[in-house]
């Protein structure tokens, strides 16, 4: 038998009555009702004192775990974070993965001449204070501006522009996607 109010075993007599009528552990006084029943080993645990705190702590972490797996797995990047990637993208003149950041859906209509022209051996371009400012995002849909200098060469000319573009990006699959109608106005073409 156990004590209910400390969760101590208490030693029984023949019958399963106890030996006194007082927990020797707490000092409080046994219940005729308890007196004889036995609790299992799992609950005895969960009623003691001692233990109580540790196990509500260890249920209330395993909530708070779940909660956070929870938001990590639906968690979006910041949409700016996919605007910087496509300029990275220019400057290494990697076509696979400009098109990798266009909405799927859209990728069949190209890259459009300015993306082409600027992504061959024969140009450079070099992106200089680029900063990226969210302007809306509701977790579908984001616009977000970016501006920044860039110094473009092209057949051993070099200019250098200032460009101030407005991306309207598309969530899809957890991950940002521009939209292909942002490609036709972007103003670090200028006047290629």
């Amino acid at each position: 038998m156990y004590c209910p109010h400390c969760g101590e075993s208490i030693q029984t007599a023949a019958k399963g009555t106890p030996h006194a009528t007082h927990c020797p552990s707490c000092q409080e006084a046994l219940p005729r009702q308890v007196q004889g029943a036995a609790l299992p080993t799992w609950a005895a645990v969960l009623v003691r004192p001692r233990y109580f705190g540790s196990v509500f702590l260890l249920l209330l972490l395993l909530v708070a775990g779940l909660m956070i797996g929870v938001w990590w797995r639906n968690r979006l990047p910041a949409p700016g974070q996919t605007v910087q990637d496509f300029y990275t993208a220019i400057a290494a003149r990697d076509k696979d993965t400009l098109r990798a950041l266009i909405v799927p859906e859209e990728r069949d209509l190209g890259l459009g001449f300015c993306l082409n022209l600027l992504t061959q051996p024969t140009v450079s371009a070099a992106f200089e204070d680029v900063t990226t400012r969210t302007v809306s995002n509701n977790r579908q849909a984001a616009e977000v501006r970016a501006t920044g200098q860039v110094k473009r060469e092209l057949d051993g000319r070099q200019f250098e522009i200032g460009f101030n573009d407005v991306f309207e990006l598309v969530a899809v699959d957890r991950t940002w996607h521009i939209k292909q109608r942002s490609l036709s106005a972007l103003s670090l073409c200028g006047d290629l």
